[in-house]
Parts: structure tokens; sequence; C-alpha cells
């Protein structure tokens, strides 16, 4: 729906420019200009920042309910979610490197 409202946007431009240049000159580029200073602080303003945040802390500023919080956690929670990924991650290491040790013993029996 967004890019169908875009590709419509552009295409009304894309048509009106023109004519519209012909009939009010450089005017028209004030149309142009004049929302966009409008959006500007609408967006500054209104819409949640989300560089640098994990997924989590984006769907916390959206209302849902989430379990880690990263984004303004203290050097001790991120050490310790830190630790925990890390676990987790050489755990699955481990665990995929015995299911291809185990594949290619079965392989070498057969």
């Amino acid at each position: 729906v967004g890019m169908a409202n875009q590709f419509a946007a552009q295409i009304i431009i894309l048509v009106a420019g023109p004519i519209a240049l012909n009939n009010i000159g450089w005017k028209f580029f004030l149309v142009m200009a004049c929302p966009t200073a409008v959006y500007i602080p609408v967006i500054y303003f209104f819409f949640p920042e989300t560089q640098n945040r994990s997924l989590e802390d984006i769907n916390a500023e959206f209302g849902d309910k989430v379990a880690v919080h990263y984004y303004g956690a203290t050097v001790e929670e991120q050490d310790e979610y830190a630790q925990a990924i890390d676990i987790e991650e050489h755990g699955g290491m481990l665990s995929a490197k015995t299911a291809l040790a185990d594949a290619v013993h079965h392989v070498e029996k057969v």
C-alpha cells in the first residue's frame, strides 16, 4: 500500500509538474518545499527514534511487552546479555558440530 501510494504521488507530480511550472513558475517549488518543511518537525517530534536500538526495544517503544530492555541498560546488564547470547550461540554450534560428526560417522558406517 505504501509503495502504491508513493508511485501514485510520483505520477501526479510528474504529470502536474510541467503544467504547474508553466502556470506559476518558480512558485511551484514552494508547493514542494512547504509540505516538506511541515513534515520535518512532525517526524522529529512524533516518530520514535530507532537508531542503535534492538528489535525488542523498538517493540517496547510501540507498546509491546518485551523480556529484555537493552537500550538504556546498565553495563552489568549488557554484560549479562552478551554472556547469555555467547553461551546460547556456543551451545548451538557444539550441537551442530556434534550432529555433523554423527552424520559423517553414520555415512562412513554405510
